[in-house]
């Protein structure tokens, strides 16, 4: 997800089951379609992934596959759509066998829920003054009049017609936790002129338009602020990366119960020995795959940081002491980053 930090629910990722499959029209074709997802998410092929969990979806109603779909919302910047998604796993999960992973799907959907909803716009479209037939559209869809309801942040096209009335559409530009309410004034038409028919013309529907960065006085940005942009793009990004991971690791969880495997109250695992080769590597990947998510959620998070940074100080290009940026890769023991010098 295109997040800020999560690292209390990605150590839960890495410690808790995974989800249930309820029995859909094809189940096996879903986990087909499933694990392909899975490779191309791995390999950084959100589209692809996404499409493919789209698909299995459709063919078995599984809230582990909805979860992953609420992931692909929030990365595109559809965080109603991921809350949504999210609302629906948590009902899915009722059908869940095991008690155990029932709970604990529900505490992480319940804390992913908690995290969005601060950041959900809301919109609200009245009407001045009273006709007969309102009809109020959302990006060409029907949508409720006197209503506030979360919409997904960026430009949004609101149209209102009504027997007897001039058709209206406006735009508006929703953000990140606000709450807004747009007004329309539909105008009785001119005696001679007939009433329009059917719905206002609404542009094509596609992906938000999200504004440009405001630039400085004079010639724009300076170098260390695009420096900063850039820098907080791949760290959310990376934490993007980081929550799928930990979505990964916790269906390896699933399949270690599925043999029957079970904690001893020595910590270690105990498996039936018919299972105990497979119950080994899948034990093994789950592992490597929550140590990944926790690694790169802090990488994320230093990168996100340090474009904040480079952004507040930044100068603009009209001084005569213009920033000077350099950004240089920065390994070494138990560490790994960038490193960010120049005048400040």
């Amino acid at each position: 997800m295109t997040t800020r930090l999560l690292i209390p629910f990605l150590l839960l990722l890495s410690l808790s089951t995974s989800l249930a499959f309820a029995q859909g029209k094809d189940p096996a074709g879903a986990e087909k379609l499933y694990d392909d997802g899975v490779k191309l998410l791995t390999a950084g092929d959100w589209p692809a992934a996404c499409a493919k969990f789209e698909q299995s979806f459709s063919l078995d109603a599984a809230p582990g596959t909805l979860l992953n779909l609420a992931s692909c919302a929030e990365h595109d910047g559809k965080i109603a759509l991921a809350w949504s998604r999210l609302k629906d796993a948590r009902s899915l999960n009722l059908d869940t066998k095991s008690e155990t992973r029932r709970r604990q799907i529900d505490s992480f959907v319940s804390g992913a829920i908690s995290r969005i909803e601060p950041r959900l716009p809301y919109l609200t479209v009245k009407i001045k003054g009273g006709a007969a037939g309102i009809v109020v559209t959302r990006d060409g869809e029907p949508t409720a009049l006197d209503v506030e309801l979360p919409v997904d942040p960026g430009t949004h096209v609101i149209g209102a017609s009504a027997p007897g009335y001039s058709a209206v559409k406006r735009e508006v530009q929703s953000k990140e936790g606000a709450r807004e309410t747009i007004t329309l004034e539909l105008l009785p038409l001119p005696a001679d002129q007939p009433a329009p028919l059917g719905d206002p013309p609404t542009t094509p529907k596609g992906p938000p338009t999200v504004p440009p960065p405001p630039k400085d006085e004079a010639s724009g940005m300076s170098g260390m602020r695009i420096a900063g942009i850039v820098i907080g793009a791949a760290g959310v990004a990376t934490i993007g990366g980081s929550i799928a991971t930990g979505v990964l690791a916790l269906s390896k969880q699933s399949d270690l119960d599925d043999l029957g495997c079970q904690t001893l109250p020595n910590e270690n695992l105990g498996c039936p020995a018919a299972s105990a080769t497979q119950a080994s590597e899948i034990s093994s990947s789950g592992a490597t795959l929550a140590l990944a998510s926790t690694v790169t959620t802090f990488v994320g998070a230093g990168l996100v940081g340090a474009g904040v940074l480079l952004f507040v100080f930044g100068k603009s290009p009209s001084d005569p002491q213009t920033a000077r940026v350099r950004v240089v890769p920065s390994a070494g023991l138990g560490h790994a980053g960038l490193a960010v010098s120049g005048s400040f």
